[in-house]
């Protein structure tokens, strides 16, 4: 049930909580500073939080005795700051309402609200959300709370945005809206099933008068599953690096064209191009990833697992340098347009040039994602050069 700010209201009309005790009362002002204790309960779980599932996924508050009250009251004591991933609704529910608190303990609303809206982020309805309005993003709220939204828009990689830094400055709002499976070059074209280039200038046309930097983590796709598709339609064997040298340069074209068009929209200062990350599909498990993100049907696996063993496959540090050859081609088509380029590729590689080990998400089996766990510390300079360039 939604919150109506400023009408006072039993908590026993939410049926989501018990009714707390004076004594939890008095703990949720101490930590707040907040002489009205029930405002913060409504506005939380005018969040969409949940003190039942609270409780159920943490079994150390039920076996320490905790009812749903407690477990509420725990969460407003001590979990907001535990990194306990509580369960909420989709972004943006409420948060302009906990906002409008005006929490006297401005630490303590900072990180509730950045507790509640990371999680939010996460929600499967938060990106659909987003897709379609814009503006829903509580970026005043954010702000009002000190912290740093962006949007960022790319492929699967793009989720890896979507954390809020540990810096001084301002804390990370990533707001992640994933093109699954999408090429940079296809994004030009209005003829592809994704149709996700149409739908990322329809976001863009409605989040125009946003005020919000926008990154996009494209290209990874294109410089090797793509780019090995492309080898495989055109009978191409010898994976050369003249051969890969006119492919990207036809790429890189492809994606430009898109990019003129989204930056008439939003304007060139806003947009940051991030370079593809390193390969971390593992040689030995590439042809299961190659197959498993290309087929489309368990019909077509064999014939293009056949296909496949009949040319020279590149190698994890031949990947790696096609990659490095692609974002610079990336990057100097960011200089030409003036675009701002982001070098998210160097950061992540060892000493021998391919990507380190401690980037690689799960070595045992075919995943070509970086290790979401790892990254932070190598993004977040890099995104906060974004959102305060743009």
């Amino acid at each position: 049930m939604a919150v109506r700010r400023g009408v006072k209201r039993p908590l026993a009309e939410f049926m989501r909580v018990p009714s707390l005790n004076l004594e939890q009362y008095a703990v949720i002002a101490r930590c707040s500073g907040l002489r009205d204790a029930q405002a913060l309960v409504e506005a939380v779980l005018g969040c969409g939080f949940d003190p039942a599932e609270y409780r159920a996924q943490h079994p150390g508050l039920r076996d320490a005795g905790f009812d749903e009250a407690g477990a509420f009251t725990h969460f407003l004591e001590f979990g907001y700051a535990e990194s306990r991933d509580p369960p909420t609704g989709p972004l943006p529910d409420g948060l302009a309402g906990l906002v409008a608190l005006a929490i006297p303990n401005r630490p303590y609303a900072r990180t509730l609200f950045r507790t509640l809206f990371r999680q939010q982020v996460r929600h499967p309805e938060a990106a659909r959300r987003l897709w379609q309005r814009p503006a829903l993003a509580p970026i005043s709220a954010i702000r009002a709370l000190e912290g740093l939204p962006y949007a960022v828009l790319g492929d699967s990689h793009a989720s890896h945005y979507a954390f809020d830094g540990h810096g001084a400055a301002g804390w990370l709002a990533g707001m992640p809206l994933v093109c699954l499976g999408a090429s940079a070059a296809d994004l030009t074209r209005d003829d592809t099933r994704q149709g996700f280039g149409a739908a990322i200038l329809r976001w863009a046309a409605a989040a125009e008068p946003v005020d919000l930097p926008v990154l996009l983590q494209f290209g990874g796709i294109d410089a090797e599953f793509r780019w090995i598709t492309h080898c495989l339609r055109h009978n191409i064997s010898a994976l050369s690096r003249t051969a890969f040298d006119d492919y990207a340069d036809r790429a890189v074209a492809d994606y430009a064209r898109f990019l003129d068009r989204l930056r008439s929209i939003l304007g060139t200062p806003r947009i940051h191009i991030c370079a593809a990350f390193p390969t971390a599909l593992l040689d030995r498990f590439w042809i299961d990833g190659f197959v498993a993100a290309t087929a489309g049907t368990a019909e077509r696996a064999p014939a293009l697992r056949a296909a496949l063993l009949k040319i020279a496959l590149p190698d994890f540090a031949m990947r790696t340098a096609f990659r490095a050859l692609y974002n610079n081609r990336l990057r100097a088509m960011c200089e030409s347009k003036g675009l701002h380029f982001v070098d998210t590729f160097t950061p992540f590689l060892d000493a021998s040039g391919v990507l380190d080990a401690r980037f690689i998400t799960a070595p045992a089996t075919a995943d070509a994602h970086l290790n979401y766990e790892a990254v932070g510390d190598r993004l977040e300079p890099l995104i906060r050069a974004c959102v305060k360039s743009g």
